[in-house]
């Protein structure tokens, strides 16, 4: 929408800045204890799916890394 509304690209970059800033401060705000886990995760994200396969893959942070998934239960 911004780049349709002024045609430039760095006010643009400025929106997704402002977007992943948000999603940073909400990592920090409803993570708890596990915000540096997740905040690594997300950070990774971007890299993992310009590969080939295109899905996330959880070890690839470390060779160890697991998820609990104890909300679902």
């Amino acid at each position: 929408m911004k780049y349709v509304e002024t045609r430039d690209f760095e006010k643009v970059d400025e929106v997704k800045r402002d977007v992943l800033a948000l999603y940073r401060n909400d990592i920090r705000k409803y993570a708890d204890n596990q915000a540096t886990k997740v905040a690594a995760i997300f950070e990774e994200i971007p890299g993992q799916l310009q590969k080939h396969e295109k899905k996330f893959v959880l070890s690839a942070l470390h060779s160890e890394a697991r998820m609990r998934v104890s909300w679902l239960v």
